[in-house]
């Protein structure tokens, strides 16, 4: 009888097994392009992934997704546990869920003196952390949905078509980070890899003007024929979340549909406790859960699957 292999993926030799488990948990197809994009932005020196063999194939995997994180100002890397997979034949054989998180940990307290370690998902996978002891829940996401105003509304924001290469994202970050507390750096460099390099989504960047003077940006996402319109991220002054999202559904013609932090802004009239948990790794991150329910700032697009 083979036993059990733990081991950092080799992309070469694993791509053709995790797509096919990919397709047997999920129910649905990934592109092998997908791992190396998201997996190993330009700023990780590697991928933070490992899987499980048994009788000559993968029946595991558990990554990582390294992502420039902030903290009061502090750059502090974040890791995102992402694509948590255990073949079904084989999940009462071995414990891979928590084994294979272990490995990551393990690698993310070695290198980092500090660090954030989470998640989004409303998978069981994340029930067994927490069951485990090892994740608890920050709050759940609300989805938040503004109609377009009757009558068209003023024309106080305008809405320009931009890059995801455009220097002025770094310039607008640098002059703006210090509204996020704690959250990601959404900086060109970010934007660009997330949304601008996407391998199977087209993404579309919005520069928001009032007044003529940039005041920040979002970005739509595809909306697969629905009616809203997912704005997947944006960075905005606090509290004109709602005035600017109004004036976009207004211009779009078309309902918007968004996540924001509950401590970010003031309730919409339309919202919903979404299915999906945002979930901190409470062992090997460095930071309080309470401080993060208070300050951590996440949209959509923190999340892979948008």
């Amino acid at each position: 009888m083979s036993e059990l292999e733990t081991r950092r993926l080799d992309p070469k030799t694993d791509q053709a097994d995790l797509v096919e488990l990919f397709e047997l948990v999920f129910g649905h197809t990934i592109l092998p392009g997908m791992w190396e994009w998201k997996h190993q932005p330009s700023w990780a020196p590697r991928h933070d992934c490992w899987v499980a063999r048994y009788d000559e194939r993968i029946v595991g995997y558990v990554g990582a997704v390294c992502v420039r994180g902030v903290v009061d100002g502090k750059p502090v890397p974040f890791f995102q546990l992402s694509d948590v997979m255990v073949h079904p034949e084989y999940r009462r054989k071995f414990d891979y869920f928590d084994l294979g998180a272990k490995y990551i940990f393990e690698d993310v307290v070695e290198q980092c003196k500090d660090r954030v370690i989470y998640g989004f998902s409303n998978h069981r996978a994340f029930l067994w952390f927490k069951k485990l002891g090892l994740s608890d829940i920050v709050e759940k996401a609300r989805i938040c949905t503004v109609p377009p105003q009757a009558g068209g509304g003023a024309a106080q924001f305008e809405f320009k078509n931009a890059k995801f290469d455009d220097p002025w994202l770094d310039d607008h970050w640098a002059e703006h980070q210090a509204i996020i507390r704690m959250g990601l750096v959404r900086d060109g460099l970010y934007l660009n890899w997330r949304y601008g390099r996407h391998p199977v989504y087209r993404y579309k960047l919005r520069r928001v003007e009032e007044n003529g003077q940039p005041i920040g940006w979002v970005v739509l996402g595809p909306h697969g024929g629905k009616p809203e319109m997912p704005i997947v991220d944006m960075l905005l002054p606090p509290g004109r979340e709602p005035d600017v999202l109004q004036a976009l559904a207004t211009d779009l013609k078309r309902p918007v549909r968004f996540w924001l932090s509950s401590n970010r802004t003031p309730p919409f009239a339309d919202e919903k406790e979404s299915k999906t948990s945002v979930y901190i790794f409470t062992k090997p991150t460095t930071v309080a859960i309470e401080p993060l329910r208070t300050d951590l700032y996440y949209t959509m697009g923190d999340a892979d699957w948008w």
